[in-house]
């Protein structure tokens, strides 16, 4: 119960019941997990992030170059102190030709509009290199019937001009 008297007389008094609602921010900013600082066209992006504690639990939110992205999985853990740790895994195949050379993956954690605290990680990602010219892309042991070695077999990548 919650009493508010004036500070001068005549006092008078009311009595009203309502919920109080207690906002316990983190401490910091959440933590991001897992990020390799370059992939390759066509791999697995797998970051985790994880909030730190508050009250009620921080949610999260993800993007990558300013756009949204929805996450695999999202976990809440309760503390003995009676708070609450939020995770989220974000898993994507980096397989459109169209992402970007750099990436910027953000991890959002937020108590409504009251809180909120971002981390932010950069990556590269790369495209599978051409053949060049003179370069040997497959080498083995070749052999016919007899048994007798034919030698190392060398294909190599020839670039039409």
């Amino acid at each position: 119960m919650f009493q508010v008297t004036e500070s001068r007389p005549p006092f008078s008094t009311e009595q009203a019941a309502v919920r109080l609602h207690v906002l316990v921010r983190p401490p910091s900013s959440p933590s991001l997990s897992g990020l390799s600082p370059s992939y390759q066209l066509g791999s697995l992006l797998n970051v985790s992030c994880r909030t730190q504690p508050g009250l009620p639990p921080p949610e999260i939110s993800w993007s990558i170059n300013g756009k949204q992205v929805n996450a695999r999985s999202f976990n809440i853990s309760y503390l003995p102190d009676g708070l609450a740790v939020s995770s989220s895994v974000l898993l994507l195949r980096l397989s459109s030709p169209k992402i970007p050379s750099r990436l910027v993956v953000k991890c959002s954690s937020h108590i409504g509009q009251i809180y909120q605290d971002d981390v932010v990680g950069r990556a590269s990602v790369f495209r599978p290199s051409k053949p060049v010219l003179g370069e040997p892309l497959l080498s083995a042991q070749g052999r016919h019937r007899g048994g007798d070695s034919l030698g190392i077999l060398v294909i190599l990548a020839f670039r039409l001009a």
